[in-house]
């Protein structure tokens, strides 16, 4: 299936529990099914992981948990990296207006130039703010490079 393509909420569905359920996935096809299964609301996703029999849960498991650890090889805006993003899951806080503002996100990937997070809604968040690793007591002043729905990627300024 060609990514651009928008099937239906439960074509996509079908699709990715199809994919998901081939025992004999290599490792590009793990990848797209990671990628199919990023493009799934959480209703959708509770609906493909409950229809999933144990063994191939715990595969698709397996395949998450693996890739967090490997360097991400993300999409075509890598190739204006200058340095390799690592896949991680960590919580963060963004916060603006001296501090007063702030909202709560998902760190994805990092690299020493910037990262990539997840969160409910960019809107309303300026295009500088600092970023508080929660979980390491880190903070880094953030520029945003782009943002689609319910993530940004962040530019490292300091």
């Amino acid at each position: 299936m060609d990514l651009g393509d928008k099937p239906s909420s439960s074509s996509r569905e079908e699709t990715v529990l199809g994919m998901v359920s081939n025992t004999n996935a290599d490792q590009s096809v793990l990848d797209t099914i990671s990628q199919e299964l990023d493009a799934l609301n959480d209703d959708q996703l509770a609906e493909v992981l409950s229809r999933l029999p144990p063994e191939q849960l715990t595969r698709a498991f397996q395949h998450v948990l693996s890739s967090l650890s490997a360097p991400y090889e993300g999409d075509k805006r890598d190739d204006a990296r200058r340095s390799q993003r690592q896949r991680t899951l960590r919580s963060g806080r963004i916060a603006f207006n001296n501090g007063n503002s702030t909202a709560n996100c998902q760190i994805r990937d990092v690299s020493d130039q910037g990262c990539r997070v997840a969160l409910e809604t960019s809107l309303g968040i300026p295009d500088r703010f600092a970023l508080h690793f929660l979980n390491g007591n880190v903070k880094r002043e953030c520029e945003v490079k782009w943002r689609k729905a319910g993530e940004m990627g962040l530019a490292f300024t300091d």
